[in-house]
């Protein structure tokens, strides 16, 4: 009984992770089909947002901390599900270990959380760089 309560609590974690991550992985998608393959209609709606000053302002302000925060949060909820860290002393040496757990939908929700984190905050350093 408790390993199936153990595998529905990794289940919803997945879930929400997936939830979490979701706003960022569609504005990440929308850009690399518009820019980068000349597809830009899943990127429409932001383009609509543009358009009004006040709805884009807030776009600006929000869409930071939904997109990061969201995908942090699931990178942590689901790289928690999957990733154990042991320290350990041993004569004159610490040891330590990492573990990381065959649970594929945390891994998948852990993996797509961090490469979203990693192209926003690279898309943002290279936007802002003035050479």
């Amino acid at each position: 009984m408790t390993h199936t309560m153990e595998g529905s609590t990794y289940r919803r974690r997945a879930v929400l992770g997936g939830i979490l991550v979701a706003p960022a992985a569609y504005f990440v998608a929308a850009a690399v089909l518009k820019y980068g393959l000349g597809f830009p209609y899943a990127f429409e709606p932001v383009e609509r947002l543009s358009r009004d000053p006040a709805a884009w302002r807030l776009f600006n302000w929000i869409s930071p901390v939904v997109f990061l925060g969201g995908g942090l949060a699931a990178l942590l909820l689901n790289g928690l599900a999957v990733a154990a860290f042991e320290l350990r002393r041993e004569p004159e040496t610490l040891a330590a270990t990492i573990l990381v757990r065959k649970r594929v939908a945390n891994l998948w929700v852990a993996a797509l959380s961090l490469a979203c984190i990693a192209l926003l905050l690279g898309y943002g350093v290279v936007e802002n760089l003035r050479c």
